[in-house]
């Protein structure tokens, strides 16, 4: 028996159509779906199955809102951060840097460790699918850190 190495191919065994949580998510989650076609159509099957699974992951992987910042902590953290040679690059953070680096805490804490190469797509991606009262959040977080950094 051959083992399955990736995961597009372990989605390609699956028949969506037996999943019953996949099919709840068609119809709860307001997902244009052609039903007949979905039933005739195995690409077209899989590759809402293949969405149906990023949707799961994104979710996943999504920080908590609102996330627990200690502003001061961050400033010091940064600081301290030998990586980081001109300090006034901390003057240019911005709301979604702030949220790339609770992203990162948050993966942490789920046991995933990914690099930056991986982690900006997801958190350029789970950034763009934010409610902007999110985005206000982190980018008043952002301001914050600046006027401290600044003092």
């Amino acid at each position: 028996m051959d083992k399955v190495n990736k995961p597009t191919e372990m989605l390609q065994s699956e028949n969506p159509l037996k999943n019953e949580c996949f099919l709840h998510y068609l119809i709860h989650n307001n997902v244009p779906c052609d039903f007949n076609r979905l039933h005739n159509d195995p690409s077209y099957a899989q590759a809402l199955y293949g969405d149906y699974f990023n949707h799961l992951i994104s979710e996943y992987f999504r920080p908590n809102f609102p996330p627990i910042i200690n502003v001061e902590e961050y400033v010091n953290e940064n600081e301290k951060n030998k990586k980081i040679k001109d300090m006034s690059i901390m003057n240019k953070r911005n709301g979604f840097m702030v949220y790339r680096k609770t992203l990162n805490k948050h993966l942490e804490i789920l046991g995933v460790r990914i690099t930056m190469q991986q982690l900006s797509p997801l958190a350029g991606s789970l950034w763009g699918s934010e409610p902007e009262q999110v985005k206000d959040y982190y980018k008043e977080v952002s301001e914050k850190i600046k006027k401290l950094h600044n003092n």
